[in-house]
């Protein structure tokens, strides 16, 4: 398993992470097991975000896509 490294908003309890599960020779599952995923943590835990924590959210997303996309690719 591969889990990339949390993310987190500024003042607030949103984390977002990435995983994926890699193979021996190094390779990452292409779904046959479990496709490379993003998760968004601590939203039932926080309240509304500003606009600043909005963008900063946003980035990470992005941040966490691009990571996923890449291991896919490999």
């Amino acid at each position: 398993m591969v889990i990339g490294h949390d993310r987190t908003v500024t003042d607030h309890k949103l984390r977002v992470s990435t995983s994926a599960v890699q193979w021996a020779d190094g390779s990452v599952d292409d779904g046959t097991v479990e496709a490379p995923h993003v998760y968004v943590f601590g939203v039932d835990e926080t309240g509304p975000l500003n606009s600043d924590q909005a963008r900063e959210l946003a980035a990470s997303l992005l941040q966490a896509a691009a990571e996923v996309d890449g291991w896919a690719a490999r």
